[in-house]
């Protein structure tokens, strides 16, 4: 072989390596790029997630806040705030069927507002008994607070209930005496 036939064997490899080489750049570049560009969107994503997490918690907690305060600004004239201290001398029917009612539909309303609904809106199920209950902490335990039931007090008490279709409902209980709301319940599912 000459050593011309060489040189333009030589010239064509070479070219035929940069050309093959500037490919391989080309496809590496693009899968490069296609993965940053993966990578972004993931991160994007999970920003996104975070902001979510941290819009939740905030909700979460400036629910919880107004829950509390809620419970802090309950009407003493309405409800029983303090059973630990509650004593009423007697059992002495001192409440109309009809004031329990009315006194009922403000307890609906703040259980509707801030614990349970279910049932709360319908008049028309209404019912209405007398009942020894035991005062307990529906209406007054604070967010993470347990059910506290006040077993050593037995009182008399309108049991006004409302439930839904379902079957679901709340029932106050209204001190025949003081006319106070003691407690309530949430039934149903």
């Amino acid at each position: 072989m000459s050593e011309r036939k060489k040189l333009v064997f030589g010239i064509i490899f070479i070219i035929i390596f940069i050309i093959v080489t500037f490919l391989c750049v080309r496809i590496l570049n693009k899968r490069f790029n296609d993965k940053i560009e993966e990578l972004d969107t993931n991160t994007q994503e999970e920003e996104i997630q975070i902001n979510n997490q941290i819009n939740n918690s905030s909700e979460n907690i400036n629910f919880e806040k107004n829950f509390n305060e809620s419970v802090n600004n309950l009407d003493e004239t309405l409800f029983l705030v303090d059973a630990e201290n509650y004593m009423p001398q007697s059992n002495e029917i001192k409440t109309t069927e009809n004031k329990a009612k009315e006194i009922a539909q403000k307890g609906f309303e703040e259980s509707a507002k801030r614990i349970a609904g279910e049932g709360a809106e319908n008049k028309e199920t209404e019912t209405v008994r007398i009942e020894e209950m035991s005062p307990n902490n529906y209406f007054t335990r604070y967010y993470y607070e347990g059910d506290k039931i006040y077993n050593n007090i037995k009182r008399k008490c309108y049991v006004v209930s409302r439930e839904n279709d379902m079957g679901n409902g709340i029932s106050i209980y209204i001190d025949v005496t003081t006319g106070l709301i003691i407690g309530g319940e949430a039934f149903g599912d």
